[in-house]
């Protein structure tokens, strides 16, 4: 009996892998008999923002076109003054991701072109490129970006400032803009309309001038001169567009102040107009300008 029982055993375990292989080779030959399936889909990026028309004219023509992103949801622009003539204090938060003097998160790009480092040091950002009244709108990409995106940075989101198109009629527009503390700046732009019978294009010019938000001086302030050009031309089969943009800033930057401080002294940024031999304090020193006489009697 027992010798029947191992003999029984044995051959259902040669039974058994004689079917396992069997299926085996049965799937195998299945597997081989599948087609080849191809998926075909549309690339979507998801929480996507373009500026509108109207969030344009919620700030004033002196702001930095950065500025019009920070009434977006999840974005964050800080600046070292109010109308961003600070550009070295300027930074940009959008959804963790950061761009400021040590880091370069964020993708920037104008007119789809990559613009270098948008970081101070190394790069530029797109307020040195584009003036406000010349800028259509701007697609904020929030989330990791593809590696499609023309952007030098580590993407953790793109900013593509989109420049408007030239107008179909000649016109001039000319723009001033004052606000205190000498805050100051003047525009105009020319459109020439249809010109060699295929060719629109236009010509701006801006000067802007900030100052110090409190007391007096040369330095703690922004001056800057842009130029920008742009045509469009169409040769039947072939459009070719084009932008030239000249910009020369000089800028003292303004000295940042807790929200303690100012609370403790508002009208004083924690600068000093007098030399006092003591290297602590007079790196602080804020050139005062001024006029003094003595009244001699």
């Amino acid at each position: 009996m027992r010798n029947s029982y191992k003999k029984t055993l044995i051959a259902l375990a040669v039974l058994s892998t004689l079917t396992t292989n069997v299926l085996a080779e049965q799937v195998t030959d299945e597997n081989e008999l599948i087609e080849e399936v191809t998926v075909v889909a549309k690339k979507l990026s998801h929480a996507n923002h373009e500026i509108d028309v109207k969030m344009t004219q919620q700030q004033s023509n002196i702001s930095s076109v950065l500025a019009v992103m920070d009434n977006l949801p999840g974005i964050s622009i800080n600046e070292g003054d109010a109308f961003g003539g600070d550009d070295w204090s300027t930074s940009i938060t959008m959804r963790g991701f950061s761009i400021d003097g040590n880091q370069q998160q964020l993708g920037m790009t104008v007119d789809g072109i990559p613009n270098g480092g948008s970081n101070y040091g190394g790069g530029a950002k797109a307020n040195r490129y584009l003036d406000s009244e010349n800028m259509e709108t701007i697609e904020v990409s929030q989330g990791t970006s593809d590696i499609s995106s023309a952007s030098l940075e580590a993407l953790g989101g793109t900013f593509n400032f989109v420049s408007a198109m030239p107008e179909f009629e000649k016109t001039t527009k000319f723009a001033l803009t004052t606000g205190d503390h000498d805050a100051s700046r003047y525009y105009v732009r020319h459109d020439t309309g249809l010109i060699f019978d295929n060719t629109y294009a236009y010509a701006s010019y801006s000067t802007t001038s900030t100052s110090r938000w409190v007391g007096e001086g040369s330095n703690g302030g922004m001056t800057r001169e842009h130029a920008e050009l742009k045509f469009v031309t169409d040769l039947g089969k072939l459009n070719i567009t084009g932008r030239l943009s000249y910009d020369d800033a000089d800028e003292d930057n303004y000295n940042s102040v807790s929200k303690e401080q100012f609370e403790q002294t508002p009208d004083w940024d924690q600068l000093t107009w007098n030399w006092t031999g003591i290297p602590h304090f007079d790196q602080m020193f804020a050139e005062e300008f001024g006029l003094h006489y003595a009244k001699i009697p």
